[in-house]
């Protein structure tokens, strides 16, 4: 199994909210203070983040994350 498998998967989800809201990695990295090649990173589940990270970007997005 691979080891970042879960980081990649929530990259694929953060890359598909951030399309589906006709946002830019330049926009997004605009309204959230993060540059655009972390958000790239982060995207292709290249860069290991934190949970405040996550939420900055999810605030971002306008997306909440429900658990179950």
């Amino acid at each position: 199994m691979d080891k970042y498998a879960e980081r990649k998967n929530i990259g694929k989800l953060i890359c598909q909210a951030r399309e589906e809201k006709n946002i830019s990695l330049e926009q997004l990295s605009e309204i959230t203070g993060l540059s655009s090649i972390h958000l790239s990173r982060i995207e292709e589940g290249r860069l290991n983040i934190g949970i405040d990270m996550l939420s900055q970007i999810l605030n971002g997005l306008d997306v909440k994350i429900i658990l179950r």
